[in-house]
């Protein structure tokens, strides 16, 4: 029931000062009626026989020691540990649900921020391209197309993150769905955040732009947030 975690509890057991019942010996009281008759019959005293006469006889009462029906005690101990779990589950629910909503929306501000960085990088081709010209009028350097074409085209293929991005939208709708239907799903969780933090890290080697680069620093609060969150999940 409690899944994941460390449970200690304690069972405090005090014991009573034990109790002497009295109990009739039937067996003694018996053969003592049969004496007293037998007494009466053979001396022929005419008498009744009274309970006076019978409680002389001390040891026809015993005195028999109380103790805990080790039955009772472990059905009681079962009975407080299962009503201490019930409390348990009904709190992590409670504070699941406030979790829950809390992690949903950062995952939302997480898909705005890809979709900001999705928007920036859809240019970068032509930002090399400028930045290749402006290089070359600063040097003052003829302007070379093929040459500009070429180096534009292999630094906007290594500023590539559309995989990344990719994967980030995945890990947001996985998480999600993690959240909806697994139980416990925790340690799932905490692996996605890892994975999310290395996709946005990889976005922050690859950009060139600061807009992005602040992006991924948003992004990456976001997921330390939600990280935290996830250390209180089953």
């Amino acid at each position: 029931r409690v899944a994941r975690g460390k449970v200690i509890f304690f069972i405090n057991l005090i014991e009573n000062k034990p109790l002497y019942l009295p109990e009739l010996d039937n067996e003694k009281l018996k053969k003592y009626l049969d004496i007293i008759r037998s007494i009466l019959v053979t001396s022929e005293i005419i008498d009744d026989i009274k309970i006076d006469h019978l409680l002389k006889f001390d040891d026809i009462i015993k005195y028999k020691e109380t103790v805990y029906n080790k039955d009772d005690l472990e059905s009681l101990i079962i009975e407080g540990l299962t009503h201490a779990l019930d409390g348990l589950e009904l709190m992590r629910e409670r504070e699941g649900e406030i979790l829950k909503v809390d992690i949903l929306k950062r995952l939302d501000l997480l898909a705005e921020i890809i979709e900001k960085v999705e928007m920036s990088s859809k240019n970068v081709y032509e930002y090399w391209v400028d930045k290749f010209k402006m290089r070359m009028k600063e040097m003052n350097i003829e302007l070379d197309k093929e040459r500009i074409i070429s180096e534009a085209a292999f630094y906007a293929g290594k500023s590539d993150i559309y995989e990344e991005l990719e994967r980030s939208k995945s890990h947001i709708k996985q998480f999600a769905e993690i959240i909806e239907k697994e139980y416990p799903c925790g340690k799932k969780l905490d692996f996605l955040c890892q994975e999310f933090n290395r996709e946005f890290n990889t976005i922050a080697s690859k950009s060139s732009y600061t807009s992005v680069i602040n992006d991924v620093i948003a992004a990456k609060n976001e997921i330390d947030k939600i990280r935290e969150q996830v250390q209180n999940i089953v």
